[in-house]
């Protein structure tokens, strides 16, 4: 009779087999629940456009801020405007065209202080996003 039978698992393998499975559900399944989330694609969006808008800023030549709108003056010499029109954002280059930046909004306010535009939005579903952009140097 052998003393060691190598058929099957042993408890330690068993109870660690259990626990490593134990703790990957436990972080799996709050990632997916947050991924699965309106708020992870609101957040998203709105990280978005705060990206695109200092991006746009960073590139112009001239800014000029009202509580409304953002008056940007490109390096072609083009007027780009983003303003709020009804529950979006959007962009116009001289005037013409819509361009979507963002959707879903329930107001938007831009103020100029100490040389930093200051964006608040406030979304539909009660999401409220601050943030802090440097103006280009004149």
């Amino acid at each position: 009779m052998p003393l060691y039978n190598n058929e099957g698992f042993t408890l330690a393998e068993t109870i660690l087999s259990l626990t490593i499975i134990t703790i990957l559900l436990s972080i799996s399944y709050p990632t997916i629940r947050m991924i699965d989330s309106a708020n992870y694609y609101e957040e998203l969006d709105v990280f978005q456009f705060l990206t695109f808008v200092e991006n746009e800023m960073n590139s112009s030549n001239h800014v000029s801020i009202t509580r409304e709108n953002i008056l940007l003056t490109d390096h072609n010499n083009r007027l780009v405007e983003i303003e709020k029109y009804r529950d979006h954002v959007r962009r116009r280059v001289d005037d013409q065209g819509h361009e979507l930046l963002i959707q879903n909004i329930k107001d938007i306010e831009f103020a100029h202080k100490d040389n930093l535009l200051i964006i608040h939005v406030y979304t539909r579903n009660g999401g409220e996003y601050h943030k802090k952009i440097p103006l280009p140097a004149a």
